[in-house]
């Protein structure tokens, strides 16, 4: 029953995704919608039970964000690995978010300015050999974006755990350049989080993608 449940609220998150791909197109004005095709990859430093460790990450997601007036809407797809020891966990992920926004980023002319406010819904797949889990974690973010003018963007944000505030925070900053309609980004992003005293830990992950603006 749990593993039905698990798929079938991905399978509607994956819906969503569709939906608001195809509201883009039907209803969105243009520069309303963006779609990113990113991966990553990145090391970090994790403490369990009192004993540290070193850790890899990698992996790539498929992402798309929709305006519509003062709000939006966004989802994504995506899977990474994380290697601890010599040991490798696969994580797939799934993730909706909605929220506010004031202003707006043009990223192919590089102009105006935009905050966003809101919040993610992800949902996660955790896989160590046959062993499997899942996991859903409410996040809330603020993020900024503003034009550099001549196709650039500087973007950054912050965002923390829902129903822990403060105890697993990612703070991200990335670079836009569209040529036409392609963009294309490199980001950075930190995080940290905190469990308890003998259960901590720490990442940096770089990131390049491309994307298109419509």
């Amino acid at each position: 029953m749990e593993n039905y449940l698990k798929k079938k609220f991905t399978f509607t998150l994956n819906i969503i995704i569709g939906v608001i791909l195809l509201n883009s197109y039907a209803f969105a004005k243009p520069g309303d919608t963006r779609i990113w095709l990113q991966g990553s990859t990145g090391s970090g430093d994790v403490k369990l039970n009192n004993t540290n460790y070193s850790v890899d990450t990698g992996g790539g997601t498929l992402s798309g964000i929709f305006y519509a007036d003062q709000v939006y809407f966004e989802a994504g797809i995506g899977s990474s690995d994380l290697t601890l020891s010599g040991i490798t966990i696969t994580s797939d992920m799934t993730m909706v978010g909605f929220g506010f926004v004031s202003g707006r980023t043009d990223y192919i002319t590089g102009s105006g300015e935009e905050s966003r406010f809101g919040i993610n819904i992800v949902d996660m797949e955790l896989t160590l050999g046959s062993y499997t889990s899942s996991e859903t974690v409410t996040e809330i973010g603020y993020g900024s974006s503003f034009g550099l003018g001549d196709g650039a963007t500087f973007g950054f944000g912050f965002s923390t755990d829902f129903d822990d505030p403060f105890t697993d925070n990612t703070y991200g900053a990335s670079f836009i350049k569209s040529y036409g309609e392609a963009l294309f980004k490199i980001g950075l992003t930190y995080n940290t989080f905190v469990t308890d005293a003998r259960n901590s830990g720490n990442s940096t992950v770089l990131t390049l993608g491309i994307g298109t603006q419509f």
